[in-house]
């Protein structure tokens, strides 16, 4: 079990019923959702679900996986805008969980 007693109780607080529980579940397998920090515009990096939980927070992994469990992707923001010639980049981290939804 990937999800801890008190994700899946900060779920119900959200809102989210046993059954969505389970698909946000499936969702956290490493093999359903991939994540990708785009550190700036031509710049990412594969990450695994621990390094995205250092990075965020466990309740802001727990958000962005909620989501593209039941949307395919989300993304969360890390850190602070960066100026480039082209303006200013936000950091964030793409959750891909299109995985899930190949069966």
């Amino acid at each position: 079990m990937i999800l801890t007693n008190a994700d899946q109780m900060l779920l119900k607080e959200w809102g989210e019923s046993d059954s969505s529980i389970l698909q946000i579940e499936d969702a956290a397998k490493a093999k359903n959702t991939l994540y990708t920090y785009f550190l700036a515009p031509s710049q990412t990096k594969k990450l695994s679900r621990e390094e995205v939980i250092d990075l965020l927070g466990r309740e802001a992994w727990l958000s962005g996986l909620r989501r593209s469990a039941f949307h395919r992707s989300a993304t969360r923001e890390v850190g602070t805008p960066t100026e480039y010639l082209s303006g200013p980049f936000q950091p964030f981290i793409l959750f891909d969980s299109n995985n899930l939804f190949r069966r």
